[in-house]
């Protein structure tokens, strides 16, 4: 199976309002990435998975799935 993985990193400028726009900075002096949610890992014990939705919150760094 090969499902996505919803990740993140933090934004460099945090004054900077979020655009739908921003680019995941990448290379060696990048963040650490983070991991938010793995569809592989949720898939695991299902023969069809699929997400219904999908959203993080900024202020509470809350990942919602509904299945």
């Amino acid at each position: 199976m090969e499902y996505a993985q919803h990740c993140r990193r933090l934004i460099a400028d945090n004054k900077a309002e979020p655009s739908v726009y921003d680019t995941m900075p990448t290379g060696p002096e990048a963040p650490p990435e983070h991991i938010i949610l793995d569809e592989n890992i949720k898939a695991q014990e299902y023969d069809y998975y699929s997400i219904g939705a999908f959203k993080v919150r900024r202020l509470r760094n809350f990942a919602r799935n509904r299945f």
